[in-house]
């Protein structure tokens, strides 16, 4: 049960049809805290560049069936 850790930190991605089984996610990096007022101008602050980390991740699957009961005649 500790390597089951699917449920706690899982983000639900759909996998398009024949796609593979890598799948690329991409994270913003944080922008700076704004440390100067806007003040009464209406001037737009300075502006930051967003960059972006992408990251790959191989997709595992697991699965189980059953088998249909067969009741006592």
């Amino acid at each position: 049960m500790p390597d089951l850790i699917h449920k706690t930190m899982a983000a639900k991605k759909r996998v398009p049809e024949r796609s593979g089984s890598t799948l690329r996610m991409r994270r913003y990096n944080n922008l700076n805290t704004a440390t100067v007022p806007l003040g009464p101008g209406g001037l737009n602050p300075p502006a930051q560049v967003l960059s972006a980390l992408d990251i790959d991740a191989t997709i595992q699957w697991y699965g189980k069936h059953t088998q249909p009961m067969r009741l006592a005649a």
